[in-house]
């Protein structure tokens, strides 16, 4: 496996892959990605655990996205076109039948694998020598746009900002090389994307009957009753019996299909979610998933409801951008969010209360040294600024020591306490959640 790439495997459409360990194992690796102390990512390992999954269940759009990523970070603009290449083949042949079914899920994953794969392609630089590569990553990324458009999508991914990025770069290394557009249609002529059947390909298997044709089948004569007449009682009960089933049938197919798919694509939703999959946990609780769930509950971040609140006005946006209740509602979560961000509450008097006590330090320091000191007054009054700096900050920690103690003595926590702790809390989570969001985009 140590040596094994694309080229060494047979490619066909896969299923869930979600029971997979080898999944699991990429999921991990993956939420390194957005983890606030940012550990290292094993690359390499996410790139093979791709193609183990590839290997024995298939491909589908969720390990294609992480394996482009890995292969982006390790092979550079080839990697990239590969990826690319191997996705236009999905979008083509398999796209009714790839993983996940759900066409939201398929929508957030194709605007991860454009905003992720965006981020490191323009980190990347460009000669002569990537024109060909740039060309077939645009030839596959101008597939992939043109069959996202010819679909009944509610909502087109992004897939175009990163195609327009390419172009401009194809353009602009033509200009820089000298070289002519017939480069690109040449190269275009020449690569091929790659298939992806239906059915696993078994390599160098022999011809079998099944590329045999079937020799044709011949049927007898049709030989009219002389009196139609004379059909039987019973036949004409079964037709009758027939057909009120099939009748029956047709109205209860669309009432299961518009009861149950709804529900189970929203099942998929939720357990692609750290947080969802706990709470589906708890529905149906099995010891031999316990040791994940506790597992995906670690890897919840502490600003999952702020970033939760944000992406759901980012989709309410993009669904109903005229309708005035989007806005009103979305308009009462930014002006929250803009007073928590005013809010005085920032942890600021730790640093003040520091700096004053060092102050006071050196000053006393230079009084020993000059053979002096300092008045009563003076210590009183600086005494009472830094008083006055913590009690208008008071801490979190302080405010659940006080929690504690109440606690420990059997007494009710007073609810303004339990106000105070909440609005710090969110304060904190929502602080906390714009400073990883800011360097996310920063990189």
């Amino acid at each position: 496996m140590s040596r094994e790439t694309i080229t060494d495997i047979v490619i066909y459409t896969g299923g869930d892959p979600r029971n997979l360990s080898a999944f699991e194992s990429l999921r991990q690796e993956i939420d390194k990605i957005s983890h606030p102390l940012q550990p290292e990512i094993n690359w390499r390992e996410m790139e093979l655990l791709a193609l183990e999954i590839f290997r024995t269940n298939g491909v589908d759009l969720q390990t294609l996205s992480y394996y482009t990523l890995a292969r982006t970070k390790r092979a550079g603009l080839a990697g990239f076109t590969e990826g690319c290449e191997l996705l236009a083949g999905v979008l083509i042949g398999e796209w009714q039948t790839c993983w996940p079914n759900n066409e939201a899920a398929r929508i957030e994953i194709l605007n991860w694998f454009s905003s992720r794969l965006s981020r490191l392609v323009r980190a990347l630089a460009f000669d002569d020598k990537s024109l060909r590569l740039l060309c077939r990553a645009e030839r596959a990324l101008q597939i992939i746009c043109d069959k996202l458009q010819q679909m009944p999508l509610s909502q087109l991914p992004r897939i175009e900002n990163l195609l327009i990025f390419v172009q401009n770069s194809v353009q602009r290394v033509e200009k820089q090389s000298g070289q002519s557009q017939h480069v690109e249609q040449s190269t275009a002529e020449k690569s091929a994307l790659i298939w992806m059947p239906t059915k696993r390909i078994v390599a160098h298997a022999t011809a079998s009957t099944a590329d045999i044709p079937a020799p044709p089948v011949k049927l007898p004569p049709h030989v009219p009753e002389a009196n139609a007449e004379s059909a039987s009682h019973w036949l004409k009960s079964w037709q009758a019996f027939a057909l009120g089933a099939l009748c029956s049938l047709l109205v209860i197919a669309p009432i299961f299909y518009l009861s149950y798919w709804p529900l189970r694509e929203q099942q998929d939703f939720l357990e692609r979610q750290p947080a969802g999959k706990a709470l589906l946990w708890l529905s149906n609780p099995q010891i031999k998933s316990y040791s994940r769930q506790l597992d995906n509950l670690t890897t919840i971040p502490v600003y999952y409801t702020a970033e939760l609140g944000e992406r759901s006005v980012s989709v309410a946006r993009q669904l109903w951008p005229t309708d005035s209740r989007q806005q009103q509602v979305s308009q009462r979560w930014q002006q929250l969010n803009s007073e928590t961000q005013r809010n005085p509450s920032t942890g600021e008097s730790y640093s003040v209360v520091r700096q004053r006590l060092q102050q006071l330090s050196d000053e006393l320091l230079a009084r020993e040294k000059a053979r002096s000191g300092l008045t009563i007054s003076y210590l009183k009054t600086a005494i009472y600024q830094m008083q006055t700096a913590m009690a208008e900050d008071v801490p979190l920690e302080e405010l659940l020591r006080q929690f504690e103690i109440a606690t420990q003595n059997g007494e009710s926590a007073p609810p303004l306490l339990l106000k105070q702790i909440d609005q710090r809390w969110n304060v904190l989570s929502q602080r906390y959640y714009g400073l990883i969001d800011h360097g996310n985009m920063a990189r």
